[in-house]
């Protein structure tokens, strides 16, 4: 196996050598965003495209060729049909590990390099001898990532060529680990994403070169003022309640989320208008409880105006997340219009028949999320189905009686009902161009997994892939196996030569009642 994959390794051009050796960071079975690997690769300098080309889909070309070559596996695709994550097989992570240590590419910190040798990048999995590490020359060190609970991160004040810092979901890391965060001059891309880092220092501002700063998922109250001084900066993530500057509109920000309007100040929403380069924009829409009236009606109405703003300077995407009370009177009259870059709907809170006018409304709407709410009625269903350019359809918060689809969702290729239903039936011409199902099945609520346990998948004839999660508490082993055997069946008689992929997985096993 070690040969084939050495002459599929060698057999690569240079610059897809070292971004699939760049995946050795990752530990074992890690599930790696595409935008978070393809910005690591920039920041890197490991794409390097022609003049003005665009490397964010140089990177994307890569890894699609990567994945032609099975050297790494897609998982999970995204409305615009791109792959949102990447992973490596165990087997051809082991080679590029051992590659990665002939070359001196990546120290990884079950495997750490001689104290004498020096460390191009380094990656914690949390398993590491901190005396070991500390003895590491670092100077050079280009990448530094931390997986899992590494408390004991090394000292990299001295680390002046860094250009990566990917510190997320580390909660053991806090304030005092970014103090000096701007010794570190050529630093590009700064992930702090679910860690316990509440703030960033004033000198965050004296890092001419970042591009990527992520702080969602934090605790951040406020975003340092100085951030309006990061002319590179292209793409900014913060949690829902941090408070970003006044002064953005000068900034070059091609990305931005999660925003809260309500949690920004006037002269923000006012400023938001002015980022002529920005392409995706992710807000958040929660008045928590704000009187509709005075300072929030006016604080609408400069969202919206700069909304329209982005909408006709260039804004490709649109993701919005509402959480409705009755109170807020939206019933009806939604505060946005119906903008041509709206291609997200998030429902966290309230009833879908509020929105489901302005839903219809939007041209270009292709995913549509609703978890969170109440349960949507028949009617609602029914709209869902109308929406023309619906690509992906995700209901996590139930629906009231039997879901039964016979017509409608002509475009959709992705559907995930993840509540407790007791009745799906898809009939013959159903989701004509659906790809992909997933499903969460409690079989408490089935009378019986017998000859009329059939969901019809059957019927979806362009389906490939069948994901179903079973949850087993309250019934038998034997009732368990009879409904996967059920599905096995389902899956079976589908028409196409080619069957779809199914994959089960039971979830609350420790809680099946006992076989009579």
């Amino acid at each position: 196996m070690n040969y084939i994959l050495s002459l599929s390794y060698l057999d690569l051009p240079h610059h897809l050598r070292y971004c699939l050796l760049y995946l050795t960071m990752f530990p074992e079975d890690y599930r790696v965003e595409m935008g978070h690997l393809v910005h690591s690769w920039i920041s890197e300098g490991l794409i390097r495209g022609e003049y003005q080309e665009d490397l964010v889909e140089l990177g994307y070309a890569y890894l699609v060729e990567l994945t032609n070559r099975s050297l790494i596996e897609s998982v999970g695709m995204q409305y615009d049909g791109k792959a949102r994550f990447y992973r490596v097989h165990r087997v051809i992570l082991d080679f590029l590990v051992s590659r990665s240590a002939e070359e001196n590419f990546c120290t990884l910190s079950d495997n750490p390099s001689k104290p004498d040798r020096r460390v191009h990048r380094l990656s914690l999995f949390g398993n590491e001898n901190p005396s070991c590490v500390a003895q590491l020359d670092l100077s050079h060190a280009r990448s530094l990532g931390v997986f899992g609970h590494s408390g004991q991160l090394p000292s990299f004040v001295k680390s002046h060529a860094l250009r990566v810092l990917d510190l997320q979901d580390c909660p053991e890391l806090g304030n005092h680990h970014v103090k000096d965060i701007e010794r570190h001059p050529l630093l590009r891309y700064l992930n702090i994403s679910g860690t316990d880092i509440t703030e960033l220092p004033i000198q965050i501002g004296d890092l001419g070169f970042l591009e990527t700063l992520d702080a969602s998922f934090t605790e951040f109250v406020e975003m340092p003022g100085s951030i309006t001084r990061l002319r590179r900066l292209k793409r900014l993530f913060v949690s829902d309640e941090t408070k970003l500057p006044d002064e953005i509109g000068n900034m070059c920000l091609q990305e931005l989320g999660d925003i809260n309007a309500f949690n920004q100040s006037v002269n923000f929403l006012n400023e938001l208008g002015k980022l002529m380069d920005l392409r995706k924009l992710s807000i958040i829409w929660d008045t928590n409880g704000i009187p509709r009236f005075g300072k929030r009606s006016y604080k609408e109405k400069k969202f919206v105006s700069s909304l329209c703003k982005l909408d006709q300077m260039g804004l490709r995407t649109l993701c919005v997340t509402f959480y409705l009370r009755e109170k807020d009177g939206f019933i009806g009259h939604p505060f946005l219009p119906a903008l041509n870059s709206i291609r997200e709907v998030y429902l966290r809170r309230g009833r879908m028949c509020w929105i489901n006018k302005w839903l219809l409304s939007l041209a270009n709407l292709e995913n549509l999320y609703i978890s969170g709410g109440d349960e949507i009625e028949q009617d609602d269903l029914r709209t869902v189905g109308s929406i023309p350019t619906l690509v992906e359809f995700k209901l996590y918060s139930g629906c009231l009686g039997p879901i039964i689809i016979s017509s409608g969702f002509e475009q959709l290729e992705r559907l995930e009902l993840k509540f407790s239903f007791s009745q799906l039936t898809f009939e013959v011409g159903a989701m004509p161009n659906l790809k992909k199902l997933d499903l969460h099945v409690y079989l408490s609520k089935f009378k019986s997994v017998g000859a009329g346990f059939d969901f019809g998948i059957q019927h979806l004839s362009s389906l490939a892939s069948v994901s179903i999660v079973i949850f087993c508490e309250g019934v038998s082993a034997a009732y368990v196996e009879a409904a996967e055997g059920a599905f096995k069946s389902m899956v079976n008689g589908h028409p196409n030569p080619n069957r779809p992929i199914l994959e089960m997985t039971r979830e609350s096993a420790d809680f099946m009642s006992q076989d009579e």
